[in-house]
């Protein structure tokens, strides 16, 4: 198996790259509300919330919400929500691993780190995974 994963760094790094000027992360973020509204007949003001991102040092992940800035409340599929300003929607975890953390992850889920790519900043990583479980591949041509 052929995987990539992302590299835990400084957190001003990781702060910077989920709460971009672009704003880029967040139109991805405040997309799940557009498509709430579009596709489940929610009636969310999508201008009510806004995007958070926050590094949990202790998890090793980035947390992604939405965060009501008003007490409000929604109808999603037909049900009626409330939200309190400052409650947050978690949408996402973007987990950062150290090297060692996910060649312990892959081992126990029965794989080895056979090979290991860095970027240049090492930043990001690809490693080359096979079982040591003793299962064999089947291939299909």
């Amino acid at each position: 198996m052929l995987i990539g994963f992302d590299l835990q760094k400084d957190p001003a790094v990781l702060h910077r790259a989920y709460n971009d000027a672009r704003g880029v992360t967040a139109s991805f973020s405040m997309n799940l509300l557009h498509r709430m509204n579009r596709e489940l007949g929610a009636n969310f003001d999508i201008a009510r919330y806004r995007h958070r991102a926050r590094y949990n040092a202790p998890l090793g992940r980035i947390e992604i919400f939405i965060e009501s800035l008003y007490d409000q409340s929604v109808v999603i599929a037909g049900n009626r929500f409330s939200f309190q300003r400052g409650e947050l929607l978690r949408t996402e975890n973007s987990q950062k691993y150290t090297l060692n953390g996910f060649t312990e992850l892959a081992k126990n889920s029965g794989l080895t780190m056979n090979k290991v790519w860095l970027d240049s900043n090492q930043l990001v990583a690809v490693a080359f995974l096979t079982s040591h479980r003793g299962e064999e591949s089947i291939v299909t041509s």
